[in-house]
């Protein structure tokens, strides 16, 4: 089973259907060493019915897709923590399992919910795999997942992270997180204004080295953020556009040699 929002459930049908995400997820061009998975080990899962397919025969190369090597991903982290293969058949519904054409029939596991979840990654939304004691299996977006019950003992599994190790290795590039639990959780108790939020990730910003705050009648109203550059190579061209970019600004310049060797910034950025 997968909880995500409504409207990107939708979102997620009319993609599969009309452009390459189908192909993007299942188009088989890995091999097993583009997985963390020995030659043995895929063999076990083989003889288990835990991969997507058999091969045509013995002497054959197997070949993977993307939404396989993610699945054996989320298998090894499951094994760490003591699950065994037989365990593991509704994970394998979770991403290969065809959907029923039926739908008078009510499915409530199939393909579709690895598929929705891996595009709700590359849409930076963190995705979390529930396992539970008795075998079920959740996979949850932020807002449904402080919904779910933790008093059944569970493993959850961070899927992103999971996607994140793994894209490097075949080339990918890391996907940011949009969308966590931790903004759901920051909105949901935090009692600060929009003008503390706005500090806070001024203070958050690891391009600033100082901020000062200016109050007035008791609160935030002006700060001073300072940058620090050094930079080599740098042209009085480069450092005129900087200086259109805002409307406050002082900038200091360090030159030696008759050359530009760092500056500062010092904006003034009114709450």
């Amino acid at each position: 089973m997968i909880l995500v929002a409504s409207n990107l459930i939708g979102e997620f049908l009319k993609d599969r259907k009309e452009n390459k995400l189908n192909e993007l997820l299942n188009d088989p061009k890995y091999t097993v060493s583009d997985t963390s998975l020995s030659y043995r080990q895929t063999n076990s899962l083989d003889e288990d019915n835990l991969l997507a397919s058999k091969r045509k025969n013995k002497s054959s190369w197997r070949k993977f897709s993307y939404k396989e090597l993610v699945y054996f991903e989320i298998i090894i982290e499951l094994k760490k923590f003591g699950i065994k293969q037989e365990q593991l058949k509704t994970l394998w519904e979770m991403f290969f399992k065809e959907p029923s054409e039926n739908k008078k029939e009510i499915v409530l596991t199939s393909k579709l919910d690895g598929e929705m979840a891996l595009y709700c990654i590359w849409g930076g939304i963190e995705m979390t795999l529930v396992f539970y004691s008795n075998g079920r299996i959740v996979i949850s977006d932020p807002l449904n997942l402080i919904r779910l019950s933790q008093e059944e003992p569970q493993i959850r599994i961070p899927i992103n992270a999971i996607v994140n190790k793994l894209h490097p290795q075949i080339g990918l590039e890391v996907i940011p997180l949009h969308f966590s639990l931790q903004n759901v959780l920051f909105d949901k108790c935090s009692i600060t204004s929009t003008k503390e939020k706005e500090l806070l990730e001024i203070i958050r910003n690891k391009d600033y080295s100082v901020v000062k705050i200016k109050k007035k009648n008791g609160e935030a109203a002006i700060v001073y953020a300072e940058k620090n550059k050094n930079i080599a190579e740098i042209t009085p061209n480069t450092l005129l556009k900087l200086l259109e970019t805002k409307d406050f600004m002082d900038m200091s310049i360090v030159r030696r040699d008759g050359k530009i060797m760092n500056y500062k910034i010092e904006e003034t950025i009114k709450l």
